[in-house]
C-alpha cells in the first residue's frame, strides 16, 4: 500500500512540474502579446489633408495615440489648426468611408488618416500654430 501511496505521489509531483510549466509558458505568451498591444496602441497616428483634383497634402503639426483615436480627437485637432471665422465644413467627415478610415486606424489596419477636402477655400485655411500665435491669445 506505501508502494500505491509513493507511486500516486510521484504521479501527481510530475503532473504538478508539467501544468506549471505550461502555464509558466502561456503567462510569457500573454506578456508579450500585451508588450506588443502596448507598442501598438501608443503609436502616433499622423493626419493628412488631400485637396480633391490637385496634388496638394497638408500634414497636420499634431498627431493622435492610436489608443486615443477617435472621431471627437480628429475633429478637435482639425479645430485646432483651422483658422476660419466659421467652423470648418468637410463633408467627408459625415461619411462612411471617413468612419471606415477611423476604424481602420483604430484596428490597426491603418497608420495614417488622409481626409479629403473638396474647397479649396477650405483647403487654405488649415494651417499649423506658429510657437508665437499658440501662446497669445
Amino acid at each position: 500500500m506505501f508502494e500505491c501511496f509513493m507511486s500516486v505521489t510521484r504521479v501527481l509531483d510530475t503532473l504538478t512540474i508539467w501544468v506549471a510549466g505550461g502555464t509558466c509558458v502561456i503567462a510569457l505568451c500573454n506578456f508579450w502579446t500585451n508588450r506588443r498591444n502596448t507598442k501598438i496602441q501608443n503609436m502616433d497616428i499622423p493626419i493628412h489633408l488631400i485637396l480633391i483634383g490637385s496634388n496638394a497634402t497638408k500634414n497636420l503639426p499634431f498627431t493622435i495615440k492610436r489608443k486615443h483615436f477617435t472621431r471627437s480627437e480628429v475633429q478637435g485637432v482639425l479645430g485646432a489648426v483651422f483658422n476660419g471665422k466659421e467652423r470648418y465644413d468637410i463633408p467627408f467627415l459625415a461619411t462612411q468611408a471617413f468612419s471606415n478610415a477611423l476604424e481602420d486606424v483604430q484596428n490597426n489596419q491603418s497608420n495614417l488618416l488622409e481626409i479629403t477636402i473638396q474647397d479649396k477655400e477650405t483647403f487654405d485655411k488649415f494651417h499649423p500654430l506658429s510657437n508665437k500665435e499658440a501662446t497669445n491669445d
